[in-house]
C-alpha cells in the first residue's frame, strides 16, 4: 500500500492463471501413427525380434522414428498397449497420457515469504470434483471422490522453472488418478499419481 495525498492506493491483485485439464473417455493404447516408418533394406532381417525372439524376416516389420530399432508391427503393438516406449532402449514414443481426472490447477503469487526462501511464493491450488471413473481406472463407472490440494514454490527462477514441470504434468493429466488413498486405505478416492 502507498499513500498519497491523504488517501490509501491499494495494489492490484496478484493475477491468478487458471488451467483446466479434462480428462478423455479413453486413452489411446497402441503406436501412435507418425511413430513408425518401413525399415531401410539395409536392415538386416535375418535378426530377431526382441518381443516374439521369432526372426524379423518372418511378418511384416515396422521400425520407430525416435531409435530406429524394428519389430514385428504385431509385436510392437502389443507392447505399447503396456507401454509407450521402445522395449529395447526405453525411448518414449508419443505424448504420456496420465489418469487424473478432470479438474483445474490455479497459478497465482502470494506476498507470503516461502518457507525457507526470502522471496514470495508461488500457489498452486489444484480442485478435482467428484465424479465418475473412467474406463481405465480401477472401478469404470463407479462414483470417486474429489480432491483439493494446494503447493507452495518459492518465487525465484527455480520455483519458476518447477512450476513449468508441474504445469505440463497437470496438462498431459499425469498429477493425479483414481485409486486406493495411500493415507487413508480408502478406495475409489482421488490420489496424487506416483
Amino acid at each position: 500500500m502507498s499513500t498519497a495525498i491523504g488517501r490509501t492506493r491499494r495494489s492490484p491483485p496478484p493475477t491468478s492463471h487458471i488451467f483446466k485439464y479434462t480428462a478423455p473417455q479413453s486413452l489411446s493404447n497402441g503406436v501412435p501413427p507418425d511413430a513408425l516408418f518401413t525399415p531401410p533394406a539395409s536392415c538386416n532381417m535375418k535378426e530377431y525380434c526382441v518381443i516374439c525372439h521369432d526372426h524379423l524376416d518372418e511378418r511384416p516389420c515396422v521400425a520407430l522414428n525416435a531409435c530406429k530399432h524394428v519389430f514385428h508391427i504385431d509385436c510392437i503393438q502389443l507392447a505399447f498397449k503396456s507401454k509407450p516406449q521402445c522395449p529395447v532402449c526405453r525411448a518414449s514414443i508419443g505424448k504420456p497420457q496420465g489418469h487424473s481426472p478432470s479438474g483445474t490447477m490455479t497459478v497465482s503469487v502470494k506476498p507470503t515469504r516461502c518457507a525457507g526462501f526470502h522471496v514470495d511464493s508461488i500457489f498452486i491450488a489444484y480442485n478435482i470434483p467428484s465424479g465418475v471413473q473412467m474406463n481405465y481406472h480401477e472401478h469404470p463407472g463407479r462414483r470417486h471422490g474429489g480432491k483439493r490440494a494446494n503447493a507452495y514454490l518459492p518465487n525465484n527462477v527455480y520455483g519458476k522453472n518447477l512450476l513449468k514441470r508441474l504445469t505440463y504434468s497437470w496438462l498431459q493429466g499425469l498429477s493425479f488418478t483414481v485409486g486406493t488413498s495411500f493415507t487413508t486405505g480408502i478406495a475409489d478416492q482421488c490420489t496424487v499419481s506416483n
